[in-house]
């Protein structure tokens, strides 16, 4: 019977060891449980910053990006037409010069405006257009010079012309600059185009 007793009492003390480990494990569970939340909270907070931090970076950088290519737009915009206008008032020039030729009438006007625009062109065009206009010009100068002088002589105010036979050779070297004045104003004219195209791509 003592024998039972003393197992009897070995077989009770082994739950109560049992529940000792199984109260302290569920109170460490409550610790668990009691941190969880605030470990997690502090988590979710860190991974929203960096996600706004994320955000905001991306919107920036994103923004910077579309004002420098509308800057650059804008910059582009501006030098294609600073450069058509150029090129517009020195074919201009050049056509006007012809006309007041072919018409015998005076080059003032035209001389008056020349200085300040081939400054500009000298200032702002690329070099092979810049070289070609002064070939332009070479032969409009040598054209006009030689149509003048081959042309007949007007007398006072009568409304009378008269005609030399000293006219005849100037006339004839008018009439062979002349299409090579116009073969060098078309090249020209496309040389600004394609400098015009390549302002835009």
């Amino acid at each position: 019977m003592v024998g039972s007793g003393l197992f009897d009492c070995r077989l009770r003390s082994r739950p109560s060891r049992v529940r000792r480990h199984a109260e302290n494990a569920r109170r460490m569970d409550g610790l668990d449980v009691k941190h969880r939340p605030k470990a997690m909270e502090a988590s979710t907070v860190i991974v929203s910053l960096l996600s706004s931090v994320c955000v905001v970076g991306a919107t920036e950088a994103i923004k910077h990006l579309k004002d420098s290519r509308t800057y650059q737009r804008g910059r582009k915009k501006e030098r294609f037409e600073a450069a058509q206008a150029l090129f517009a008032e020195r074919m201009a020039s050049f056509e006007k010069s012809i006309r007041q030729t072919l018409r015998l009438e005076d080059y003032s006007a035209l001389y008056n405006e020349l200085p300040l625009l081939n400054a500009r062109f000298g200032l702002t065009s690329p070099r092979n257009i810049i070289d070609q206009s002064e070939h332009v010009g070479d032969l409009l100068e040598q054209w006009s010079s030689e149509y003048r002088q081959g042309a007949p002589k007007r007398v006072g105010e009568t409304g009378t012309a008269i005609i030399s036979s000293h006219d005849g050779p100037h006339q004839e070297k008018a009439k062979e600059l002349y299409p090579k004045l116009m073969e060098a104003s078309s090249k020209l004219y496309h040389l600004m185009q394609e400098h015009l195209k390549a302002i835009e791509a």
